[in-house]
């Protein structure tokens, strides 16, 4: 039996995630992964300060095609935030090397 884990479409998935994750956010010296677990420690701080550098990280983040989300406080999710790839057109245009993962076959792609 072949799990939604064993597809290709999932394996292609995962490694487009996980390279994505490893990329530099321009102008912030972070990885996309310590951008997104500075902006859900930021977002926790609620501070007026706290939420510019979260905003700022946010706006880097869309420059390469990634969306920064707040999830629904009423849904009592495990997660306030959540990255997704909202336009794999951007992603391409900054990281061409990236078009071998397909990144337009899987929109709205969830990083974390």
């Amino acid at each position: 039996m072949v799990t939604g884990a064993q597809l290709p479409g999932a394996v292609e998935a995962e490694r487009l995630r996980r390279a994505i994750l490893l990329l530099k956010v321009p102008g912030t010296g972070l990885t996309v992964s310590q951008a997104l677990d500075e902006i859900q420690a930021l977002y926790h701080e609620q501070a007026v300060d706290k939420i510019e550098r979260a905003s700022a990280l946010c706006s880097a983040l869309e420059d390469l095609g990634l969306r920064c989300q707040t999830a629904n406080p009423n849904l009592e999710l495990a997660r306030d935030f959540f990255l997704n790839l909202t336009w794999p057109d951007r992603l391409l245009a900054k990281h061409p090397e990236l078009a071998g993962l397909h990144p337009k076959v899987h929109p709205y792609l969830q990083l974390g």
